[in-house]
């Protein structure tokens, strides 16, 4: 039987490093939002990765209790339609549509509202950090990547009322101009269920043991949120919002003010608005799709940034073949490299990793690989070489 005093030991010192894994993915899953370039001198230069989550961590808000680690708290996020701006629509009269004499629809600029996703929470008070601030924020990512957006809230088809979702553990990043760093008043909410799905997994077992021994809380466990994140497959499945007439785009005016507005010129033409963010048509992107007279749902390729989301039309439900990724499941195993290749630490450099394979390769160890499970019964020498080359990182590791 397990000794729980043992099981509890090993489990606390494992909670910190699992937490730490989790938020290292979503850091880059937010720096994948910010631009790839930026000028400097005159001339475009290319960010890299870490330059990328470096700006991301110069912005995160900080626990102030465990030193280099930034605060995580839950949020429950709800949703309300705010005026975003102005649009041109038909004008209705008592509710009556108005038409022109030849019989077209009668245009007039009306307001245009969304559903703008925002949650509550407490947070360090940056005068001083000890004390909690109750503030407002936002999601920093919509898109699932997997044909729909994150379940921050949920919206009743038929009245149209906005639910809050369920609560998420996030962490908190004070909103920033990533072309000159500048920080402003808006705090933006990261779900660590959007990191990744093994990372998660171990975390919560993690929680549960810890539970079982009354060292930690069930509630401390991150529910996952299913994505595509780092993978290729990245779309989005939407019915645009404009009509026929203007190849399902809709023009947006910023201002709020229609005796100033312009009707022969829009600030720019949205495919949707998204919770927060406006979808655009990308710039080599095919129109979007018009049958039979209407703009059906259809799939796009989809890159979210840090404001904005762009969209690449893509084709059409049932037409474009099976948009489901599956992805190999693959069992984790360890070997003692060592032993299968008949040596020791005591007569091996512990940097000789290399060197082993490549011993390994001129002259498999065919019978060790065989009893290890690395070879089927009678697998021969090809199998043997191919089998340790696609091994290689783990025996140089």
């Amino acid at each position: 039987m397990t000794d729980p005093t043992q099981t509890t030991a090993l489990a606390i010192p494992e909670k910190g490093p699992a937490i730490a894994r989790i938020v290292q993915s979503i850091k880059g899953i937010v720096a994948d939002l910010l631009p790839r370039y930026i000028m400097e001198s005159g001339k475009k230069r290319r960010l890299t990765l870490g330059e990328r989550m470096k700006m991301v961590e110069d912005h995160l808000v900080m626990s102030p209790t465990s030193a280099g680690s930034p605060f995580v708290t839950q949020v429950i996020f709800g949703g309300e339609r705010r005026r975003v701006g102005s649009t041109l629509a038909q004008v209705t009269k008592d509710g009556v549509p108005q038409f022109e004499d030849d019989g077209r629809p009668t245009m007039g600029f009306v307001p245009e509202y969304d559903i703008v996703i925002i949650g509550k929470c407490e947070l360090p008070d940056p005068k001083d950090p000890n004390k909690r601030v109750e503030v407002e924020v936002q999601p920093a990512i919509l898109c699932n990547r997997r044909g729909g957006l994150i379940p921050y809230v949920t919206i009743d088809e038929t009245t149209g009322q906005i639910r809050a979702g369920q609560a998420m553990h996030c962490i908190f990043i004070r909103d920033f101009d990533p072309k000159t760093g500048r920080e402003n008043r808006r705090i933006r909410a990261v779900p660590l269920g959007l990191s990744d799905s093994a990372e998660i997994t171990r975390y919560d077992d993690i929680v549960d043991r810890l539970t079982a021994q009354g060292s930690s809380k069930a509630w401390e466990k991150i529910q996952e949120i299913c994505n595509n994140f780092g993978r290729a497959a990245c779309f989005l499945t939407l019915k645009p919002a404009g009509s026929p007439a203007t190849l399902g785009l809709t023009p947006v005016w910023k201002g709020w003010d229609f005796s100033d507005l312009d009707r022969s010129r829009c600030d720019f033409w949205i495919v949707a608005r998204l919770g927060g963010k406006v979808a655009t048509l990308g710039k080599k992107s095919q129109p979007l799709i018009i049958k039979d007279g209407l703009v059906p749902e259809q799939i796009l390729r989809i890159e979210e940034n840090w404001n904005s989301v762009e969209l690449i039309t893509w084709g059409l439900p049932g037409e474009i073949g099976d948009t489901e990724l599956r992805e190999l499941e693959q069992a984790e195993f360890n070997v003692d490299w060592l032993t299968l290749f008949g040596t020791s630490l005591y007569s091996v450099n512990p940097r000789s990793g290399s060197t082993l394979l490549r011993d390994a390769l001129r002259k498999p160890p065919m019978d060790g690989m065989t009893a290890v499970g690395l070879l089927p019964p009678g697998g021969n020498r090809e199998m043997a070489i191919a089998t340790l080359r696609g091994l290689g990182a783990k025996i140089r590791g």
